[in-house]
């Protein structure tokens, strides 16, 4: 029996196994830092649509959903990059 390369594979199993569930608690917190920028997005535009509900005020419409969606853009670019 060789019980250094037994221990050897056990660290390395350990190793691995950590590595994954790190792996995968990140992408989980990323996915729910998405959906909620999806969210605050989707309310975002909810508001505009509130705020400026008459046709005339289309361009006023438009400009107030583009902000959300800068919004919504830099809340994914938070995700990405965060820790």
């Amino acid at each position: 029996m060789n019980f250094a390369g037994d221990t050897v594979k056990r660290i390395l199993t350990r190793i691995i196994l950590m590595t994954a569930i790190v792996m995968a608690l990140h992408a989980s917190a990323w996915a729910d830092c998405g959906f909620d920028c999806g969210n605050e997005y989707a309310n975002g535009v909810h508001i505009c649509e509130s705020v400026h509900p008459d046709p005339l005020d289309s361009g006023d419409l438009a400009m107030c959903i583009g902000q959300s969606e800068d919004v919504y853009t830099k809340c994914v670019a938070g995700c990405v990059y965060a820790p």
